[in-house]
């Protein structure tokens, strides 16, 4: 239901990894406006709508990157200050 894929939404963001300051101070964001961001996005891809916990079903293997269990800042190289577009899962990042 959908109320479930919000209510998953929020759930996730209090265990997402791979989100340091750094990371975010790198594309202008803060907390806060990630979260925003996550929450609009129901924490999906903005292009495939893969879930976080769909990441990390499909990439758990060993050899598998950790990278690749996560959503990603998407951003449009060049830009100053640093635009960011969405978040995306590895394959759509690649692709975009």
């Amino acid at each position: 239901s959908p109320h479930t894929a919000e209510r998953t939404a929020v759930d996730n963001w209090e265990s997402m990894k791979m989100r340091s300051k750094t990371t975010l101070r790198k594309y202008g964001l803060t907390e806060d406006m990630f979260r925003s961001l996550y929450e609009s996005q129901r924490g999906r891809c903005a292009i495939c709508s893969i879930s976080e916990p769909e990441l990390e079903a499909k990439y758990s293997g060993p050899d598998d990157w950790a990278s690749d269990r996560v959503l990603h800042i998407d951003h449009e190289h060049g830009s100053s200050p640093c635009r960011v577009r969405g978040l995306l899962c590895s394959e759509c990042n690649y692709d975009a």
